[in-house]
């Protein structure tokens, strides 16, 4: 499958697609309220597109009576199944419905092959709603023209992103036209990152099928010497495996141009969207929690954690350095903003930045500096 190459265009994966329902239950699971039709509105307004539009399309059926199920009953079958069910009677009309939806593993190309398009690369569209039909109809056109929308769940990130500018703009009406440019500048980033961390992702999985493979291979010879298998995987892969990683992850570094410090940015950035650094929790609190949790909890709590968890295990082979999850979540505990409270990464020219660089937030602590030279020149 080719994405297309515009910044609007989220990048995903088979495994990770949501139907827009399902994508609003998933980010009400993490604590963004939202519902479908602000889904709709933000693809209106061009700040959040669906993954893709599968386009649904229509089965047709044949209603016979038969013994069926230890009792005779009108069932529907495919019109070429006649002759596995020896029908009683027939139903001369045409019946049809909906195809299904089938989704696991590669099932976008596998099952839906050529029956979807990229949003992002379309002018907008109205939504239509699914057609409840309760079953199958003879009423073909009520199937017509029908199609799902699908969000990938590490789009939530965006939702954040958007959700957080739209409370600013209503703070700040005077300055709605920069908050929108910065976010729009700010979902195309997150666009372009998304788009890195899915292949790394696709990267950790293609790396283990080759180590399974050379599991099967070695398993002959060694059925009774495990100790034996679980060496000559380890020396395979200090021999073999992490010196290909290694050149691998240096070679998705450059295609999507990216460096390690922006990549570790990123990686910091997604510690921040942790519910152990959101809002005004107790830091000491969250220090407590971080004390008891190691990588393996964190990572099944939070697929932020997941993310960061990924992140170290490619920039390992680039820079060398063993650094857990949390490492990376436990590390944001620590400088916040004064005034509203949030975590913020000081610049490298500051390293004494009290604030976390929003206008409003410098704003008063430049009037805060200012009161005492007033003082003194009324003197």
């Amino acid at each position: 499958m080719k994405l297309p190459t515009s910044d609007t265009q989220p990048a995903f994966r088979q495994s990770t697609l949501l139907t827009k329902s399902s994508f609003v239950s998933y980010c009400d699971k993490n604590n963004l309220r939202i519902s479908e039709k602000r889904l709709q509105e933000w693809h209106k307004q061009k700040l959040l597109y669906p993954a893709l539009r599968l386009f649904l399309g229509i089965v047709e059926y044949a209603r016979i009576y038969t013994h069926h199920q230890g009792r005779d009953q009108w069932i529907w079958i495919y019109p070429h199944d006649f002759e596995k069910f020896q029908p009683m009677k027939i139903d001369r009309k045409k019946w049809y419905d909906m195809e299904s939806l089938w989704m696991g593993g590669d099932w976008l190309d596998r099952w839906h092959a050529n029956e979807y398009d990229f949003p992002s690369t379309k002018k907008y569209f109205r939504w239509k709603a699914r057609p409840h039909v309760g079953g199958w109809t003879t009423n073909k056109k009520l199937l017509e023209g029908n199609f799902e929308l699908l969000y990938d769940k590490r789009q939530m990130l965006a939702v954040k992103i958007i959700l957080k500018h739209e409370k600013e703009a209503l703070a700040f009406p005077k300055e709605k036209r920069s908050i929108r440019s910065h976010m729009k500048k700010r979902l195309a980033e997150l666009n372009d990152f998304l788009r890195l961390y899915v292949e790394v992702e696709g990267l950790k999985d293609i790396s283990s099928g080759r180590m399974t493979e050379q599991y099967e291979k070695l398993l002959p010879d060694y059925q009774k010497d495990k100790k034996g298998l679980r060496g000559e995987l380890k020396s395979y892969y200090k021999l073999h495996e992490q010196p290909r990683l290694e050149k691998e992850a240096r070679q998705l570094l450059e295609k999507h141009s990216f460096t390690v410090q922006e990549v570790q940015h990123w990686r910091f950035w997604l510690a921040q969207q942790s519910h152990l650094n959101e809002g005004t929790i107790s830091r000491e609190s969250s220090r407590v929690y971080l004390r008891n949790l190691d990588d393996t909890a964190l990572v099944k709590a939070e697929d932020t954690n997941h993310m960061i968890w990924i992140l170290n295990w490619f920039l390992y082979f680039i820079t060398g350095e063993v650094v857990t999850v949390q490492d990376i979540v436990g590390s944001w505990i620590g400088p916040h903003c004064r005034f509203c409270h949030r975590a913020f990464i000081p610049r490298k020219n500051r390293p004494n930045q009290e604030t976390c660089g929003r206008e409003e937030c410098s704003d008063k602590l430049r009037n805060l500096n200012r009161k005492p030279k007033r003082r003194k020149k009324t003197k």
